[in-house]
């Protein structure tokens, strides 16, 4: 892993260039697909968690806060099956 926090290596600055971004990057990873497998499903309470946090705060109007997710792959790829689930 990178020492560079997540928010860090994934946030897209002003001026960013999408076209320069390497599609076969994995921003503070260096392992398989096994291994990064593993990590997503370690990783799915805490998000869930974020998940329910984001939702309820803009239900109460404690919160402006919003994401923006950029899904970027080949056709065929699994990204709307992503968006659906």
């Amino acid at each position: 892993m990178n020492d560079r926090p997540m928010k860090d290596l994934l946030r897209a600055g002003p001026g960013v260039n999408f076209d320069a971004i390497e599609t076969s990057g994995t921003p503070g990873f260096v392992g398989d697909k096994t291994e990064g497998e593993k990590a997503l499903a370690d990783g799915a309470a805490q998000l869930a968690d974020l998940q329910e946090q984001l939702f309820a705060a803009s239900r109460t109007g404690g919160s402006t806060k919003s994401v923006l997710l950029v899904l970027q792959a080949m056709d065929t790829a699994g990204k709307g099956g992503i968006v659906k689930h």
